[in-house]
């Protein structure tokens, strides 16, 4: 389980606590790093395979990117160790070289990686309040309007909130709805409302005139996206309006009609 530290609240001003994530790191991840120091070579490739197999998860991606950190430590380590054993410092100035080129071939890419997981456990952690504030301060339970206003995928929203309930930074009680409420209707309607009075900045007096004299057309009828049902696997999915998209399950295509 993830370490939860708490830090002070954020500059946003919504008075919730500010939760700093720990690396999701699991008893694989800690085998792994444990037989980076040991063995470099198989911890090495064990790490980029955990990266390849859990990388699409936003909590898995900070934990990745510090298992391949470790692993890069561990092999300056034991190639030092070696080069002691074996006697390759006797020559000081061929050792001093040895010493220096696997440090840049190994410590170089372990602090850029260890920067970037610094980072990314950063930037999930203001992702995950900025889900607490808009599930529980602000009542925001839909996917698709929490997917709009965070910028995510639906798929990647679920699995997100997901991990919260497990971490019990959510409630397991609290439902969440596909599709979009009435939040991300307002976030589409201001959006589209801003576009219009760019593009229809008046150049004259004679346009405005012109304009208002015109009747404006009557909008139709809009439509709105759809939750339907895999036919595949039977899971819920949001499809927008003259769209086609996979299922998020199973990648049956869905068509809205």
């Amino acid at each position: 389980m993830a370490r939860v530290n708490i830090q002070d609240p954020p500059a946003s001003g919504s008075g919730r606590e500010f939760y700093l994530l720990g690396y999701n790191r699991t008893g694989i991840d800690s085998f792994i790093i444990a037989l980076s120091y040991v063995l470099m070579p198989v911890g090495l490739v064990a790490a980029i395979l955990r990266m390849l197999l859990t990388h699409y998860k936003n909590q898995r991606k900070a934990s990745n990117y510090n298992l391949l950190c470790h692993a890069l430590i561990g092999g300056f380590v034991d190639l030092s160790l070696i080069m002691i054993l074996s006697g390759g410092l006797d020559d000081l100035n061929m050792g001093i070289f040895f010493i220096v080129f696997i440090a840049i071939l190994f410590l170089m890419p372990a602090y850029f990686l260890g920067n970037a997981a610094s980072k990314a456990k950063l930037k999930f952690s203001q992702l995950c309040h900025s889900y607490m504030v808009m599930s529980l301060d602000e009542g925001v339970r839909y996917i698709g309007t929490l997917a709009q206003l965070t910028g995510q995928s639906e798929s990647d929203v679920r699995r997100d909130l997901r991990y919260l309930q497990e971490q019990g930074l959510i409630p397991h009680g609290l439902t969440f709805y596909e599709g979009q409420g009435a939040e991300g209707s307002a976030v589409k309607e201001t959006t589209s409302t801003a576009r219009a009075g760019q593009a229809a900045a008046p150049s004259g007096s004679s346009e405005k005139t012109s304009a208002s004299s015109q009747p404006k057309p009557k909008p139709g009828p809009q439509q709105l996206p759809k939750a339907m049902r895999c036919p595949g696997c039977g899971a819920q999915n949001t499809v927008q309006p003259g769209q086609a998209k996979p299922c998020d399950y199973c990648g049956t295509t869905l068509t809205y009609s």
